[in-house]
């Protein structure tokens, strides 16, 4: 039989480029805007106002992002499979379902952030007279309704309206930001703002997967009850609880330091640090529209159990991405310093080596971007749990001896020993589970 999987591989590469051209050129413009709108609010506010807001919006951030519900990625697995096997109620089932989850868990969320800021507010280390600030930010959390309108748009190759989000949202903090600089805006306008841009963003993710839904006729079709759904769709309950942890723990170590530096450190600090990894956060521009991309297509060949081409190809995308990360971290280790200096300002020095180390732990994960989408696919999330667990001890075990010993700086040695372990443990299992399929 004649071998053509170079040529599937070729074609596979072709059209992955075309869908991350479009994530890409996108979330290129929004942390591009996002920079501006950072460095903006750095130099209207001074290191202690700039660093309350920071703290602010990483602890909604952190609450919102670890207990309402990922639904996408777990709906994107499950909806795949009911596509191919032509089940269209069952698919229009499982979006039903996804946005009462969504919202949910988004009212769960609330409740809880609202209660550990009146029983844990003196630990964020910030000044009293933010406590309403506070409080009032939180109720942004139900505006964030977008786990299920993602996987609807991704599902149909609209990769591009996901990324009109963080667009918007970037482009009001920018505009509003100027305006409020220029006119010398207090405070509270500035976290006003931040709430309404991304409130608006969230708005609009919500308005293009509806719209998207009305082009599929999905609203025409009588959806399986979501009592049915998860009977009918073994592994369901279980992929969105694994996913969800996951998410949560891996995010209590990309958000939680910023609060730990802080608590120990101070609000300027705090800010400093955020600074390092807004620039940081450069790379994985380049990586999480290969996640986003290559995920359906990695679903389906799982499904279609294509298993040599499926691991093939998940290995080679990983390579290529790390390989194009490498190139970037070295232009970011030669003008990181001058960077900070020219955007904002000598204030925030210490960013720059901060910077360089964070960064260097991002081209470790990209190595591994398809590690999240290929352990869903062969519906082992629980690997995906496992090998954030276990990185994530070694981290916050790591992290209060490296902040004692490095101050600020030892919180960045503490990504890469996290990234390189979660990397190595994750080939690990992955690889004793593709030994048990391919021969």
């Amino acid at each position: 039989r004649k071998d053509t999987s170079g040529k599937f591989f070729s074609n596979f590469i072709q059209r992955l480029a075309r869908n991350w051209a479009t994530l890409f050129s996108g979330t290129t413009i929004s942390a591009g805007l996002g920079l501006i709108s950072m460095i903006i609010a750095a130099r209207a506010l001074d290191p202690v106002l700039f660093g309350t807001m920071i703290i602010i919006q990483t602890y909604v951030r952190l609450i919102d992002g670890a207990l309402n519900f990922q639904s996408h990625q777990s709906l994107i697995k499950f909806c795949t499979d009911a596509k191919i096997s032509k089940k269209m109620e069952d698919y229009a089932g499982l979006i039903r379902f996804g946005f009462v989850l969504d919202a949910a868990t988004a009212l769960i969320s609330l409740f809880i952030a609202w209660s550990g800021l009146f029983i844990f507010f003196d630990l964020l280390n910030i000044d009293e007279t933010f406590k309403t600030i506070a409080f009032a930010y939180c109720m942004l959390i139900p505006t964030n309704l977008t786990g299920t309108p993602i996987a609807i748009l991704r599902l149909h190759d609209k990769f591009s309206l996901t990324i009109h989000r963080d667009i918007l949202n970037q482009s009001l903090r920018v505009a509003g930001g100027l305006i409020l600089w220029l006119g010398d805006a207090e405070f509270i306008f500035f976290i006003a703002l931040w709430f309404v841009a991304e409130a608006a963003g969230n708005a609009l993710i919500f308005f293009f997967a509806v719209r998207e839904m009305n082009r599929q006729e999905l609203f025409d079709l009588k959806p399986t009850s979501i009592r049915v759904i998860p009977q009918k769709f073994s592994g369901l309950w279980a992929a969105l609880f694994s996913t969800n942890l996951t998410t949560g723990i891996r995010l209590a170590s990309e958000e939680g330091d910023v609060l730990i530096i802080n608590s120990l450190l101070g609000p300027p600090i705090a800010a400093s640090y955020r600074i390092a990894k807004q620039f940081a956060s450069i790379l994985l521009r380049i990586g999480k529209p290969v996640q986003d991309a290559v995920y359906p297509d990695l679903a389906k060949l799982w499904s279609e159990g294509q298993y040599p081409r499926f691991a093939l190809t998940s290995l080679r995308v990983g390579l290529i991405t790390g390989g194009i990360a490498s190139a970037v971290w070295i232009f970011i280790f030669i003008f990181a310093e001058i960077g900070i200096a020219l955007t904002v300002g000598a204030v925030y020095a210490s960013a720059s080596s901060v910077l360089v180390i964070i960064a260097f732990a991002h081209v470790i994960y990209l190595f591994g971007i398809t590690v999240l989408p290929t352990t869903l696919s062969m519906k082992r999330s629980g690997d995906w749990l496992i090998t954030t667990i276990v990185s994530t001890v070694i981290f916050f075990s790591c992290l209060p001896f490296l902040i004692s010993q490095f101050g600020v700086v030892g919180a960045s040695y503490s990504h890469v020993i996290y990234n390189l372990s979660w990397l190595l443990l994750s080939i690990f299992l992955i690889a004793k589970n593709l030994r048990k399929i391919i021969p």
